[in-house]
């Protein structure tokens, strides 16, 4: 059980306890505390509606959190952003709703049938919610798609080629740009500063004239007592004794169990040898 509350309540205090949202918690429930909104100013003392406000701008934080969430591993991106934010929504307001009747009932009563209030309270809490999801997409843009990221090398490439840096390697002066689609560029510039801009994008030396992005990697095997990962293309890439341990660290060489050698591909096909189509021939400039 306290395992399960741990799990339940440590996201949320996480979120609870970051900056930015104690310094919004406090400003909310200050200004309503001063205000005293939906006649809370007359009908409360200062100190229940302190109490009150601090109380239930605090519950709405957790919930709101619990919700997004929740619909985050329950929807995912499947249903999109519209119908993802209307889920939370609705969500959001069947369970505040009751909340407040309840804490407003138990601490100055309420002399109204609950399922009256608490359909009120949903209606309301539902627009503002929907009101500040909508200013927060089209003036925040929160919510919208955001372009994927590049990084400053692709800047060198020519003008036009898109797709994401798979792996990078030396050749004499030059670094091989190879990109997802097979095609690969050469650049006349020195290697580390080639993975200097690459920055951004997780990846990491395999050997001294090899660099791959993380999200390239398939797996990873030994053949005549050499390492090597492989990539999702099936490039085989050389792993250096020196870079091998942060490979493992890191999950993309595994070890847990011995690794079997992998039967040998037959010339340079497949191996980090293996060449795409060149695009280019410099684009150092």
């Amino acid at each position: 059980m306290e395992e399960f509350l741990f799990s339940l309540l440590s996201p949320v205090w996480q979120c609870l306890s970051a900056r930015r949202v104690v310094i919004a918690w406090l400003a909310a429930s200050i200004a309503a505390t001063v205000t005293g909104p939906f006649d809370t100013y007359t009908s409360m003392p200062f100190w229940t509606r302190a109490v009150y406000w601090f109380g239930l701008i605090a519950i709405s934080v957790a919930l709101g959190y619990w919700v997004r969430r929740a619909t985050d591993r329950a929807f995912g991106a499947e249903v999109g952003f519209a119908r993802l934010e209307a889920i939370r929504i609705l969500g959001f307001a069947a369970l505040y709703a009751p909340i407040i009747y309840y804490v407003t009932d138990a601490m100055i009563g309420v002399n109204m049938a609950p399922s009256m209030v608490v359909l009120e309270l949903f209606i309301l809490i539902g627009a503002v919610c929907a009101i500040m999801s909508v200013l927060g997409y089209f003036i925040l843009g929160i919510g919208a798609p955001e372009p994927p990221f590049r990084p400053r090398l692709a800047d060198r490439l020519p003008e036009g080629v898109t797709g994401k840096i798979q792996r990078l390697s030396v050749d004499d002066h030059y670094v091989e740009v190879f990109m997802e689609d097979g095609a690969y560029h050469r650049l006349l510039m020195r290697f580390a500063d080639a993975i200097a801009e690459m920055e951004g994008i997780p990846g990491h030396c395999t050997h001294r004239s090899h660099w791959v992005a993380d999200a390239a990697v398939s797996g990873a095997f030994r053949r005549s007592g050499r390492d090597f990962l492989m990539l999702t293309d099936g490039t085989e890439i050389p792993v250096s004794r020196k870079y091998k341990p942060e490979l493992v660290e890191s999950g993309l060489f595994n070890l847990s169990a011995e690794p079997v050698d992998h039967p040998e591909t037959g010339g340079e096909k497949g191996t980090a040898k293996a060449r795409g189509p060149v695009m280019t021939a410099t684009a150092g400039e």
